[in-house]
């Protein structure tokens, strides 16, 4: 919509406000590009009609910089969504809660749902799929008969018959990471990440019954924990010198519809120093570029 020349806005909202000043120096050098876009909050934008204005220009396009669980303190968000149906605006990411909702991994591995995922995903995918994901389950605190067990992790070689029996893992079993799965202030970065093993039984115990009793706001879910392998890199210093740093790595994939297709555009690397378990934008991590 508008091509090149589409009037453009990078929408910061308060919850994530922190992230300000990077957006800012992008939207400063996509300028020198000649390219119209500015940094705003949600507040700065009206909705008039089938437009959106910031000011009195009409917006086309929206880079968004909020969570979708964020809804509720972002009333634009429900006036964009019939622009966006219509045509006449463009919101990217787009809106699909699939993709901020880590619930989704755990119906991938639900045992009654395989034959469904058999039918829609060719083999190759399938076997990606079952590699790359960790087994997850939902922590629903519903009570199953007593004859009935859940589908989830074992204690001792025993199936659970409640989610709290899963307190009782030895340190070896816990190797376990605990986390709010989408749409609640805690559900991003590592705010409600608790890792099995790091915890003592009473606080993996603690943890599970905080999560249980919130549910469903937020659901949480239970998955295999897989340790980062460690790797070597060069990164910046804070006194700006390049130094070689051990650390772990997370890649992000970023996407773009070309034609109809899914093409991949490129990857941000976040590195972080060795000894941290659970990685995520830290002050003492690295964000690097990677090409396609």
């Amino acid at each position: 919509l508008g091509g090149r020349q589409a009037a453009m806005v990078i929408v910061v909202s308060e919850e994530s406000a922190t992230y300000r000043p990077e957006m800012e120096w992008l939207a400063d050098e996509l300028r020198k590009r000649s390219f119209s876009i500015r940094v705003c909050s949600p507040e700065d934008l009206a909705v008039r009609g089938q437009q959106l204005l910031f000011g009195e220009e009409r917006i086309q396009l929206v880079y968004r910089f909020w969570e979708l669980f964020d809804y509720v303190n972002l009333p634009l968000m429900k006036e964009l969504i019939p622009l966006v149906e219509s045509g006449n605006l463009v919101v990217t990411p787009p809106m699909k809660h699939t993709q901020e909702e880590k619930l989704s991994l755990a119906l991938f591995h639900h045992h009654r749902l395989q034959a469904f995922w058999e039918e829609v995903l060719e083999e190759r995918e399938l076997l990606l799929l079952r590699e790359m994901i960790p087994p997850t389950w939902v922590l629903d605190p519903a009570e199953i008969p007593p004859g009935a067990y859940l589908d989830g992790p074992t204690v001792q070689g025993r199936a659970l018959s409640n989610w709290m029996e899963l307190g009782q893992a030895s340190k070896r079993e816990r190797k376990l990471v605990l986390k709010a799965s989408g749409f609640h202030e805690t559900a991003w970065g590592a705010r409600s990440v608790r890792v099995g093993d790091d915890l003592s039984a009473d606080d993996w115990s603690a943890s599970l019954q905080s999560a249980l009793d919130d549910f469903p706001s937020p659901v949480s879910v239970v998955q295999e924990f897989r340790k980062p392998k460690l790797w070597e890199h060069p990164v910046f210093s804070p006194k700006e010198e390049v130094t070689s740093m051990r650390g772990r790595l997370r890649l992000s994939p970023y996407y773009f519809v070309v034609g109809g297709k899914a093409k991949r555009v490129g990857a941000l690397a976040t590195f972080c120093p060795a000894d941290k378990k659970i990685i995520h934008g830290m002050k003492d991590g690295a964000l690097i570029p990677c090409g396609p």
